[in-house]
C-alpha cells in the first residue's frame, strides 16, 4: 500500500490527511484487501483526517462524517483522479480545483504559521 500525508486547503480551512491506495505486491495484504472488495484493477483511495482518524474510501460518504459537503468530497474525488502525481506535503487546494482562485495555495508547512 502507498501512502501519502497532504495538506487539503479550503477557504480558512486546512486539513492534514493521510491517503491511502489500496493495492499491493505483498500476498498476505492482498488476500485481505481483496477480500473486503479492494482489487489490483482499480485502486480505491481511502482518506483519513489526522486531526479524528475519520476515514472513507468513499468520497460521497463525506457529508455524513463530517456534516460538510464540500471540502472532503471534492479533495477526495481530486486525490483519487491524481493519486501517482501527488508526493507527501503537496497541497490538494479545493478552491483552485473549483475554479474560485487562479492561483493553488502554497503549504502552511512552506509559509509558517
Amino acid at each position: 500500500m502507498t501512502t501519502k500525508i497532504l495538506e487539503i486547503r479550503d477557504s480558512m480551512t486546512l486539513i492534514a490527511a493521510l491517503a491511502i491506495q489500496m493495492t499491493t505486491a505483498d500476498e498476505t495484504q492482498r488476500y485481505y484487501l481483496h477480500r473486503n472488495g479492494y482489487t489490483p484493477h482499480n485502486p480505491i483511495i481511502v482518506v483519513m483526517k489526522l486531526s479524528d482518524q475519520k476515514a472513507t474510501a468513499d468520497p460521497y460518504e463525506w457529508p455524513s462524517l463530517t456534516g460538510y459537503t464540500r471540502t472532503m468530497a471534492v479533495a477526495h474525488e481530486w486525490i483519487q483522479a491524481h493519486f501517482d502525481e501527488l508526493r507527501d506535503g503537496d497541497v490538494v487546494d479545493v478552491e483552485f480545483i473549483m475554479g474560485s482562485t487562479v492561483k493553488p495555495k502554497v503549504s502552511e508547512r512552506l509559509e509558517g504559521f
